[in-house]
């Protein structure tokens, strides 16, 4: 009896993927995850999960929120996929990993003008203002390391950027792929000073602790088959 309520479920869950389209959700994070101006979601490990739902067969939308509300969406909903997902030990056990998309490394950036700011260490860090995202990776790497007082958070880097120009925190913390997308009257007003390189990592399309096991495993085979095929690499 058991084996066909089994058999049952399965069938039912099958036809419910078929019919119902899988959300995805992400941030803005070029360029890893842009919103171009026809409202679709472009960028290197968007490519790579749309190249994965494709092989998976299974339809989806992605939608673009702020970090904070993206990661509540998946907490909360165990059939929600998100991504970009930084590995980091202490989220190990929070997430299903389901495939692994692009490398990250991460670095503090000054303004271009603060020639006064130096930094040879993450302790030297502790000395100034640091502006990071909130409810990053690279914020509960910090506050693990004892950056609390001086940690100020904003929901995105724009922000972080902006009150850095009138000198509302020294330094920010971010990808060095962010700092390369920006536009070069940007790029040119901020100056890597110090990577940290424990914070060099892959991000990850990842699902709910309670997902249903059969899409887990469905898009892991598609993540196999596609990495096998030499077709799943990031291409920045």
């Amino acid at each position: 009896m058991k084996k066909v309520l089994a058999i049952l479920f399965m069938m039912i869950s099958l036809i419910t993927y078929g019919q119902e389209k899988l959300k995805i959700v992400t941030e803005q994070y070029p360029p890893f995850q842009t919103v171009l101006e026809n409202n679709q979601v472009s960028g290197s490990a968007t490519s790579l999960v749309k190249a994965l739902m494709a092989q998976a067969d299974i339809p989806y939308d992605i939608f673009v929120y702020p970090w904070p509300r993206a990661l509540k969406e998946l907490e909360n909903t165990p059939s929600v996929l998100l991504f970009s997902m930084m590995r980091l030990p202490a989220r190990e056990a929070k997430y299903q990993w389901i495939a692994p998309l692009c490398s990250v490394t991460t670095s503090f950036y000054r303004l271009a003008d603060r020639s006064d700011i130096k930094i040879a260490s993450l302790i030297d860090a502790k000395s100034y203002r640091i502006g990071v995202e909130l409810a990053q990776g690279k914020n509960d790497f910090l506050v693990s390391h004892g950056f609390i007082d001086n940690l100020v958070q904003a929901s995105t880097n724009h922000q972080l950027r902006k009150m850095m120009q009138f000198n509302r925190i020294d330094l920010i913390l971010i990808s060095d792929d962010y700092a390369q997308s920006l536009p070069p009257e940007e790029k040119s007003v901020i100056t890597k000073i110090f990577t940290i390189d424990d914070l060099t990592r892959t991000l990850y399309l990842v699902g709910h602790l309670n997902m249903e096991q059969m899409l887990k495993t469905k898009l892991i085979h598609a993540y196999q088959t596609l990495k096998t095929n030499n077709a799943f690499e990031c291409d920045k």
